[in-house]
């Protein structure tokens, strides 16, 4: 089941200065296979902080969308935002969709700069509020146009996945945005269907 899906799917908006570079689309998307619904909040916690060993470490915020329906990004650009309707870490269910800039004009590099860099394989850990460790690994690389995400990354029911999003593409200076959204999926790293390494 489809959650915030009204209010959330219409893109990633932010006020940006750079260009990006060329990205391209790289890898297979976790497999979608049919499961059964359970709530982001039966028995697993928020996440708190990511990292991607030599690529970024940072907190990460609870985010909503806004009354434009536009997913907010955190400031300051050194935070990573939490879609709070999504799924939480380790859940056997649907995706943790986490949202960060690649530049802002107040701060320069954004928290998601290096993450059209990440190679596919690497693995992301994410830190959940009780202190325990879920680890996702990198299976794929795609952009979409602006409010083109995917309907299928607002969601806690459906494959368990992670999913980072951020700007980029040619700058469009008239409205002051990245054209593009960049969007690296991965998944558990013990397997699709399965909780997340925890410790």
């Amino acid at each position: 089941m489809t959650t915030g899906l009204a209010t959330a799917s219409t893109g990633i908006s932010m006020m940006l200065t750079r260009h990006p570079g060329v990205v391209t689309d790289a890898g297979t998307l976790p497999a979608r296979y049919p499961t059964s619904k359970r709530s982001h909040a039966d028995g697993f916690s928020i996440p708190v902080a990511i990292s991607v060993r030599g690529y970024l470490r940072a907190p990460v915020d609870p985010m909503d969308a806004d009354g434009n329906g536009t997913l907010r990004v955190p400031e300051p650009a050194s935070h990573v935002g939490w879609w709070v309707l999504g799924a939480r870490p380790g859940a056997p269910t649907g995706t943790v969709l986490l949202t960060g800039h690649v530049d802002s004009w107040t701060s320069g590099l954004g928290v998601f700069a290096q993450l059209s860099r990440i190679p596919l394989g690497s693995v992301v850990d994410i830190e959940d509020s009780n202190g325990r460790d879920h680890s996702y690994v990198i299976r794929a690389r795609r952009t979409y146009e602006k409010q083109k995400l995917p309907h299928d990354l607002f969601t806690d029911s459906g494959v368990p996945r992670l999913a980072l999003v951020t700007c980029t593409g040619p700058y469009d200076r008239t409205r002051q945005t990245y054209t593009r959204n960049l969007v690296l999926y991965a998944e558990p790293q013990t397997g699709p269907g399965s909780m997340a390494k925890t410790y």
